[in-house]
């Protein structure tokens, strides 16, 4: 059976333990962000990643880029991919899409800097073991800069579709673009009649058998609005128009910045977590687009905590929907990954906890306007954990937790009272959280 175990930190680079055939040590950890992108190279069975940002933690931006071998489904782990040329700025949000014919991904647009969009086109070659960036110069009038757009890989029409987005000075949009890849040209589709409100982030997919884009969800990157609309754009050329969907079954509701991936083969969208003016969410919906049905999955194991600004991705080969990164609060980025096993054979749906990458404890402290201050913990597993309030000189002020958890998050509570019952005094404190094999703090402070 095949596991990782997180085992130490060297240098700042974390590493585990990959059982496979045989033990090796193998570097997998991406930097923590939100807002990577993922594609599935399917020519070399494997996922790519790109990007990203931990911008409201250290303002960092991201242009590296990692790869999972999907050969055994039983021993994922992240690899550094080695790519020449010039690479394209640091960015989050960008559009990056599979070009399979080419052996390919297109990367347009972005976030270069916090909320400073671009427009520019550039191609990531994947033939194996020569991967190359390229910067592009197509024909024609490019899209307004955005970030957080919706796009699919159109074979028939051999383009790019483009839908939405963020811009700087344009909220959202709700224009359609194409791509053209032989020879390369940028064009707007103008639609006439009704068209979907403006937004970024839907989840968007090719119904092939139907011949249309359909997106799902989306909002804007603020305070909304939220959509859980479903609209499907025909593609028929010189006839394009939107018309709106209602699935039946258990709809989600409003959502953005959700991970999602999808299933052609079977018409099938799966999405998970996001937000709204509710808060963080932790859902997982199927869309069955051909009988245009919602459910509602349930699945069992150990699943990701509530997160945004996650990606996702459909493994086929194996047939999993991968989660990957995500900000679970203001500033604080997660650089996990999560297996759904989606296989319908086997009986219910499972997280597989023994395929998670790169778990590992999460402390959340919130201490602001309020008499109580409320500790939320996430684990990689049930674990024995301590948690302790610290003074700034390191003292124990009051031992909070102490025991075998039951779950991997939980919630606990300290009344800013010492072991001797008396109300503490304003300044800097540490909630220190200690398992088995991990010991982490995080700042807080306590305001009169």
């Amino acid at each position: 059976m095949s596991y990782h175990k997180k085992v130490g930190i060297f240098l700042s680079i974390v590493i585990i333990i990959s059982i496979c055939e045989g033990s090796v040590w193998k570097p997998i950890i991406p930097q923590a962000r939100d807002h990577a992108r993922i594609i599935i190279d399917s020519l070399n069975k494997r996922a790519i990643l790109f990007g990203g940002s931990s911008w409201q933690l250290d303002n960092r931006l991201y242009n590296d880029v990692w790869e999972i071998s999907l050969v055994d489904s039983s021993c994922y782990y992240w690899k550094p991919l080695q790519v020449t040329g010039i690479s394209p700025k640091e960015r989050a949000a960008g559009l990056f899409i599979y070009d399979q014919p080419r052996q390919r991904a297109i990367l347009f647009g972005g976030d270069t800097l916090w909320a400073y969009r671009v427009n520019d086109l550039w191609t990531l070659n994947l033939t194996k073991g020569v991967e190359f960036w390229q910067q592009l110069s197509p024909e024609g009038t490019p899209p307004t800069a955005r970030t957080c757009c919706g796009a699919i890989f159109h074979p028939g029409r051999n383009s790019i579709i483009l839908f939405g987005g963020e811009g700087d000075i344009t909220p959202v949009f709700n224009d359609v673009w194409e791509l053209k890849l032989d020879p390369l040209r940028w064009q707007e589709i103008n639609i006439t009649g009704v068209k979907p409100p403006a937004r970024g982030a839907p989840a968007v997919a090719f119904d092939h058998i139907n011949n249309r884009m359909v997106i799902f969800g989306g909002g804007c990157r603020g305070s909304g609005p939220f959509y859980n609309d479903v609209w499907a754009l025909d593609l028929t050329e010189g006839n394009e128009h939107w018309t709106q969907l209602f699935p039946t079954g258990d709809i989600p509701s409003t959502r953005t910045a959700f991970a999602y991936g999808f299933d052609e083969e079977r018409n099938k969208l799966y999405i998970f977590g996001g937000w709204n003016n509710s808060g963080l969410l932790d859902e997982v919906y199927r869309l069955d687009i051909s009988n245009l049905a919602w459910s509602k999955l349930l699945p069992s194991g150990v699943g990701p905590y509530m997160r945004r600004n996650a990606q996702g991705a459909y493994d086929f080969f194996n047939d999993n929907f991968i989660v990957y990164g995500g900000n679970l609060e203001y500033a604080y980025y997660v650089g996990d990954c999560y297996i759904l096993n989606l296989e319908t054979s086997v009986g219910n749906l499972e997280w597989n906890s023994s395929l998670t990458i790169n778990i590992r404890p999460i402390i959340l402290v919130n201490s602001l306007n309020s008499p109580i201050v409320y500790i939320n913990y996430i684990l990689p597993k049930p674990d024995n954990i301590k948690v302790d309030i610290i003074d700034i000189k390191g003292r124990i002020v009051k031992q909070i937790f102490s025991g075998k958890t039951t779950s991997i998050n939980g919630r606990l509570e300290w009344n800013k009272k010492n072991e001797h019952n008396q109300t503490v005094s304003t300044g800097i404190y540490f909630c220190r959280l200690e398992t088995e094999e991990h010991t982490l703090s995080k700042k807080f402070t306590i305001l009169k």
